[in-house]
């Protein structure tokens, strides 16, 4: 049976009110009254967005967080106020527009291995669903994001925003080439550059943007049309003596690679140039 919260993500099924019937606004503050109570009670702390979902965030997973468009792989436990559970996945797929809207609002919360609890008024939830329990029901999920997918163009734009926010909390200025990687030349080197057809030798190390080092050489040797593009038009901004920074998008790395750690991931690399 297809999940409760998928079946009625985009289904919401708004009854023509009778004059004693609450209206949208009444609904939502006593669902926000409802969501404090379980709170206060249960001793937890929560966190708000402006349009009035609560989430707890207990692990915040990757940097990288899925948008409305995602494909998401996640498990999760759906349930009422009095503990009642109505719904729950395990490594469940789904495409994160096709589902609630609190859904939609809360799971950008959480990255890659991320983890905590949604509390849900019920305007973003059901609504005034006709099916038994779920009219006007504050609901509250225990989830964990276990994985998620970009489109290409998504990714890049994730990625991209990624280094901006690296370089500024570096405080570090950077080019960009037209295809998108951002540069740092601390020394130019000689005026003669390398060619996709030259072989480098080079001194480097690379790491993720969490400052994790995953490769590192000194002197090597390498043909330049061998490498990741990130490289390939990167390393064409330092002549021989050359040294500074590469700030590469996944797409000109190691894309979505199954190499644990590298699919998706932004790649920092410090680099000299000795010769080609």
């Amino acid at each position: 049976m297809r999940s409760l919260v998928l079946l009625f993500g985009l289904v919401f099924m708004f009854l023509s009110c009778s004059d004693d019937e609450l209206s949208v606004e009444e609904q939502f503050a006593i669902d926000e009254k409802l969501i404090q109570d379980y709170l206060k009670t249960n001793n937890l702390t929560a966190e708000k967005t402006p349009d009035g979902l609560y989430y707890i965030i207990e692990n915040p997973g990757g940097a990288e967080k899925p948008i409305v468009t995602s494909t998401v792989n996640a498990t999760y436990k759906g349930y009422f106020l009095d503990s009642t559970v109505f719904d729950s996945g395990t490594n469940a797929s789904f495409e994160l527009f096709n589902t609630i809207l609190g859904w939609q609002k809360g799971i950008p919360k959480f990255g890659r291995g991320g983890k905590g609890k949604l509390l849900i008024p019920s305007k973003f939830g059901y609504g005034t669903s006709s099916r038994p329990g779920r009219a006007n029901a504050v609901l509250i999920f225990d989830i964990e994001v276990l994985n998620f997918d970009l489109t290409a163009e998504e990714q890049f734009a994730v990625d991209t925003k990624l280094i901006e926010d690296y370089l500024i909390a570096k405080n570090l200025t950077a080019e960009k080439t037209p295809e998108g990687i951002f540069y740092i030349i601390e020394n130019e080197g000689s005026a003669e550059k390398p060619k996709i057809t030259n072989t480098v030798v080079a001194t480097y190390k690379g790491y993720f943007l969490d400052g994790v080092v995953f490769d590192s050489g000194s002197n090597v040797s390498f043909p330049l049309a061998n490498v990741i593009q990130g490289w390939q038009k990167g390393i064409p901004k330092f002549g021989r003596g050359g040294k500074g920074k590469l700030f590469i998008p996944s797409k000109f790395a190691y894309g979505k690679s199954s190499t644990p750690g590298r699919a998706s991931a932004v790649l920092g690399f410090d680099v000299e140039v000795h010769n080609f």
